[in-house]
């Protein structure tokens, strides 16, 4: 999954967009609907790809490098945070998932 997401970043480069600190030069494509749902489905991609993820690898270095990346994606992506807001009270993730989810959701700082 995670060679996907950068498949598409290659592909479509405004992608980076996800990142909040990656918008600069996209803001039109930032306008377009069709774009907005795009950003959407990737944020769907990388959330999905995380929950798979963080349901299946045991503790240890792996789960803490997993763990790491997700908090600091999902820190850095309001998209991505909006899509977990609205999906909070859904029951559509891993009880793993899930539970890192509200311990990040709390702490993220927006500037």
């Amino acid at each position: 999954m995670l060679l996907e997401f950068n498949k598409q970043l290659i592909a479509d480069p405004a992608l980076w967009a996800i990142y909040d600190t990656e918008r600069d030069g996209f803001e039109s494509r930032l306008k377009e609907k069709e774009f907005q749902l795009k950003l959407r489905a990737m944020g769907n991609l990388l959330i999905n790809m995380f929950d798979l993820t963080l349901s299946q690898v045991p503790a240890g270095p792996e789960r803490t490098a997993w763990l790491s990346y997700f908090r600091n994606v999902v820190s850095r992506s309001t998209t991505l945070e909006m899509i977990l807001k609205e999906h909070d009270e859904l029951d559509v993730y891993s009880p793993e998932f899930l539970a890192e989810w509200k311990a990040l959701k709390g702490s993220i700082k927006r500037t």
